[in-house]
C-alpha cells in the first residue's frame, strides 16, 4: 500500500477509529500518485491534497493543487464524484454561487448516467458538525451514484447562506430524500420547518430521535418544539427523557424563558428557547454560528485584548471574544432588547464571565432616547429614533449614547476589535465613535446587508474616508480580498475594515 492510502486511512480513523474505508482503498491501490494520468488518478490526488491543507501552514498550496488536480479531471472526462468535491472546494473558500452550480452539476450528471460504470474514488468532507455521521453514511455505501448524491446534495443546501431561508429548505429536503436516515438531515430539517411555522417539521425531529434516541441535541429540539407550539405536557416529557444525557439545560425549570447550547468548545450559551430566535435555530441545527466571518474574528482576537460588540443579540460574537481575551482583557457587549441582555448576563453567570460587560441601549450619535422596534427574530429588531416612523406598536424605548463615552464609562485604554450589527444604524453608531476610532484604530466587522437592504454604502464611504480599507473574508484560506469598488459590496454579508495601522504592520 502506498504511503497515501495509509494516510488516507489515518484521515479515517483521526475522525472516527469505527470509519471503515478499507473497501475505497482497496479499490484505489492501483492509483499513479507520482505522475497521474486518468481521471481517478488526478481525483484521489484532489483528495489528499484537501487532507494534507487541513493541518498544513500551507493551506492555500494544497487548496491550490485540489482546485488543479479537480479542474484537470473535469477537462479529461466527466467523473460526478470529482465535479462533488469541486464544489466542496467552492464552498470551503466562500463561493457559494459557484459551489451551487458545481453540486448541481454532479447531481445531475449521476441522475444521467445511471448505467455509466464510474470508478469509486477517495471522499473527503471537511470538519464539520456532521462530519462523523456523513462519512459513516458515505463509507457504508459501496454504491459510487449514492456516495455522489450523498455529497453534491450535502454541498446543495449548504451553499444557501441560510439553511432556513427557501433554498435552504429545499435544499434540505433534496438531501434528507437522498439520504433520509442521517440523523443531522432530519434535525436539520425539521427546525427550519419549524423556523418557518411549517409544523411538519415535528416529522424530521420525531424521525431524528429515532435515529439516535441518545442525541442531546435531537431531544433538545424536540423539547422546544413542544414548547413553541404550548404543548406542556410533551415539552415536559422530553425534558425528563433529556435528562439522562446530563446537559445543563435538563435542569432548567421548563418555564424559563431561555435554554442552555454548547458553543465554541466550553461555553455554556444561554439562548433563547423558542425557534423564533435564528440563534437557537441556527446553533441546535448546525453546531455554530454560520457567518464566515466569525473564523475571522476567532483568529484576530488574542489574549488581553478589549473588544466592542454592537448589536450583540444573545452573544455568539461576545462570547467567542470573551473565550480569547481572557480575565486580562474586555469585551463589551451592547444590545438595546431587554431579553437579549438576560440572556447575556446570564451566559456570564454560568461561566463566570466577569470581564465581560452586556450594555443595555443602543449605540448612536448622541445621548438620549431612541425606540426599539421589535420583530418575532430579535435578530431583526430595529433602532427607530423618531416614534413617527414606528410600524406597530410593538417596541420598547431604549437609552441611546455613544462608543466615545465608553472610554470614561470603562476605562478604556484600548480597543483592538469592533463588530457593529445595527440593522441599518450602522453610521450613525460610527459617528458617535470618532474619538475611540482616532484613538484606538480598531479593526472594525460591520453588516453590509441588513434585512432586505442592499449594500450599506454610507458605512464604506464613511469609513474609507477615515482611512480604512475594505476587505471581504475568503474563509478557510483566511484570506482578506481587498474591495476595490462599491460594486464589488454587492451580496457582500459582512465586511471587515482594517486601519492604516493594521495594513502597515
Amino acid at each position: 500500500m502506498s504511503d497515501y492510502l495509509a494516510l488516507y486511512r489515518q484521515y479515517l480513523q483521526s475522525i472516527n477509529p469505527a470509519l471503515d474505508g478499507e473497501f475505497l482503498i482497496a479499490e484505489n491501490l492501483s492509483t499513479n500518485w507520482d505522475e497521474p494520468e486518468t481521471a481517478l488518478d488526478f481525483h484521489n490526488c484532489a483528495v489528499m491534497a484537501l487532507i494534507e491543507a487541513e493541518n498544513s501552514p500551507m493551506r492555500s498550496m494544497y487548496v491550490e493543487m485540489a482546485f488543479q488536480s479537480l479542474q484537470r479531471v473535469l477537462e479529461m472526462a466527466v467523473y460526478p464524484l470529482a465535479t462533488a468535491h469541486l464544489a466542496l472546494v467552492y464552498y470551503l473558500v466562500g463561493d457559494r454561487d459557484l459551489a451551487a452550480q458545481n453540486a448541481f452539476n454532479a447531481l445531475v450528471q449521476v441522475l444521467s448516467s445511471v448505467n455509466a460504470n464510474y470508478p469509486p474514488g477517495l471522499i473527503y468532507y471537511f470538519p464539520a458538525h456532521n462530519r462523523q455521521e456523513l462519512l459513516r453514511d458515505l463509507l457504508e455505501t459501496a454504491n459510487y451514484s449514492e456516495q455522489t448524491l450523498f455529497l453534491s446534495t450535502e454541498i446543495l443546501y449548504r451553499s444557501s447562506l441560510a439553511f432556513y431561508n427557501q433554498n435552504g429548505v429545499r435544499f434540505l429536503e433534496l438531501a434528507n430524500h437522498v439520504n433520509p436516515n442521517s440523523c443531522h438531515l432530519n434535525r436539520q430539517l425539521g427546525i427550519a420547518k419549524l423556523i418557518n411555522q411549517q409544523l411538519e417539521g415535528l416529522f424530521n425531529l420525531h424521525r431524528a430521535v429515532n435515529l439516535d434516541p441518545e442525541d442531546a441535541d435531537n431531544l433538545q429540539a424536540l423539547y422546544l418544539a413542544y414548547r413553541g407550539l404550548g404543548q406542556q405536557q410533551l415539552a415536559n416529557f422530553w425534558l425528563e427523557t433529556a435528562k439522562v444525557t446530563g446537559k445543563s439545560w435538563t435542569n432548567l425549570d421548563i418555564n424559563q424563558p431561555f435554554t442552555y447550547l454548547d458553543f465554541d468548545r466550553d461555553i455554556t450559551l444561554a439562548v433563547e428557547a423558542s425557534f423564533r430566535s435564528f440563534v437557537t435555530g441556527v446553533l441546535l441545527a448546525q453546531g455554530d454560528w454560520f457567518e464566515a466571518e466569525m473564523e475571522f474574528w476567532r483568529h484576530s482576537i488574542r489574549e488581553g485584548m478589549t473588544v466592542i460588540d454592537v448589536g450583540a443579540n444573545a452573544g455568539v460574537y461576545t462570547f467567542s471574544a470573551a473565550h480569547r481575551v481572557g480575565k486580562t482583557g474586555k469585551v463589551i457587549a451592547i444590545e438595546p432588547f431587554s431579553q437579549c441582555i438576560q440572556l447575556l448576563e446570564e451566559t456570564c453567570r454560568v461561566n463566570q464571565f466577569s470581564w465581560v460587560y452586556p450594555c443595555r441601549g443602543a449605540a448612536s450619535n448622541q445621548g438620549g432616547n431612541v425606540y426599539l422596534s421589535l420583530y418575532q427574530a430579535s435578530e431583526l429588531n430595529e433602532v427607530v429614533t423618531d416614534a413617527a416612523q414606528l410600524k406597530s406598536d410593538n417596541y420598547e424605548p431604549v437609552p441611546c449614547f455613544t462608543l466615545d463615552s465608553l472610554i470614561d464609562t470603562y476605562q478604556l485604554e484600548r480597543v483592538d476589535l469592533l463588530k457593529i450589527d445595527a440593522e441599518g444604524h450602522e453610521v450613525p453608531v460610527l459617528e458617535g465613535s470618532q474619538l475611540l476610532i482616532e484613538r484606538f484604530a480598531p479593526i472594525i466587522l460591520y453588516e453590509n446587508i441588513a434585512a432586505n437592504q442592499g449594500s450599506n454604502l454610507a458605512v464604506a464611504r464613511w469609513l474609507e474616508g477615515k482611512g480604512y480599507r475594505l476587505y471581504r473574508y475568503r474563509p478557510y484560506l483566511q484570506e482578506l480580498l481587498e474591495i476595490e469598488s462599491e460594486a464589488d459590496l454587492q451580496g457582500i454579508l459582512n465586511v471587515i475594515a482594517l486601519p492604516e495601522r493594521e495594513l502597515r504592520d
